[in-house]
């Protein structure tokens, strides 16, 4: 994907730090944020049993979880994150490849996948889904992954 594609974001993002010491930061905190999440999807296949879904459930599991357990600061530090291109191609890719062992047909995967992120993106940007709504959508896309 060029990054002239990836730029062309809809995403009301925050502009992104400019020089050297703040790219620095920048690149830590995601990489923090990666590690934490990759904790969270450890967690989560730990719950999951075999089966051609497993991963994307582990995953879909492990973006809810996420969601909840982010407090403000984190929250913002989260958007901003994902509101910069470069960020989000590294993190797509990841997910890609996390994802890419399951035979889940490609359609309900990028469904369930992309409903996940759009929800944890929507509780980053704090446009109002509560805990229980998290659950009720992680709910409902697991249940597609049974079909």
């Amino acid at each position: 994907m060029g990054l002239s594609l990836v730029r062309s974001s809809v995403f009301p993002c925050v502009p992104p730090f400019s020089g050297q010491v703040h790219a620095i930061a920048l690149d830590e905190l995601f990489e923090y944020h990666v590690s934490l999440f990759r904790h969270a999807l450890e967690d989560a296949l730990g719950t999951e049993a075999p089966g051609p879904a497993r991963l994307l459930r582990a995953y879909v599991r492990a973006v809810c979880a996420s969601a909840m357990a982010m407090g403000p600061n984190e929250r913002a530090a989260v958007a901003s994150l994902m509101c910069t291109p470069e960020y989000r191609v590294i993190w797509s890719d990841f997910i890609d490849e996390v994802c890419s062992g399951d035979a889940m047909d490609p359609a309900t995967q990028m469904i369930c996948r992309y409903a996940a992120e759009g929800l944890w993106l929507d509780y980053a940007l704090e446009r109002g889904a509560g805990p229980d709504y998290i659950a009720d959508v992680q709910q409902r896309l697991l249940a597609l992954t049974n079909a």
